[in-house]
C-alpha cells in the first residue's frame, strides 16, 4: 500500500551546431590562422554542454579555442592540471571580433 514519487532528469540536450554558422566560423578562422590553424572535428563528442540550451532556441556554432602549451603536457578542460597558454587568448579575441564584424557585414 506504499506510494512513491520518481523524478528522472534527462540531462543536457544534444548540442547541435548550425551547419551554415559552423562553416561561416570555419571560414573566418581559416582566413585568420590559415588552413593548418583550423581543426574541424569529424565525429560528434558525447560530453554535455550548457550551450546546447541556446542552440535549442537560436542557431549557433560551438567553437573551441586551442589553448594548449607547445611544450606540454596538456590536460583536458576542467582538469585541475590544465595549464593554458595565455597568449592564445589574443587569437580568441581576434577570431570572435572577425566573426562578429563579418556577420554584421554579410549581404
Amino acid at each position: 500500500g506504499a506510494t512513491g514519487e520518481f523524478l528522472y532528469t534527462y540531462g543536457y540536450p544534444p548540442l547541435l551546431s548550425d551547419p551554415e554558422l559552423t562553416q561561416f566560423c570555419s571560414d573566418a578562422a581559416t582566413e585568420l590562422f590559415g588552413p593548418d590553424g583550423v581543426v574541424v572535428k569529424p565525429k560528434p563528442a558525447m560530453g554535455g554542454e550548457d550551450f546546447a540550451y541556446y542552440t535549442e532556441v537560436i542557431p549557433g556554432a560551438f567553437i573551441s579555442l586551442g589553448t594548449g602549451r607547445a611544450e606540454g603536457p596538456n590536460a583536458p578542460m576542467h582538469s585541475p592540471h590544465l595549464m593554458v597558454e595565455e597568449g592564445s587568448f589574443v587569437n580568441g579575441v581576434s577570431f570572435m571580433t572577425k566573426v562578429a564584424v563579418d556577420y554584421l557585414n554579410r549581404p
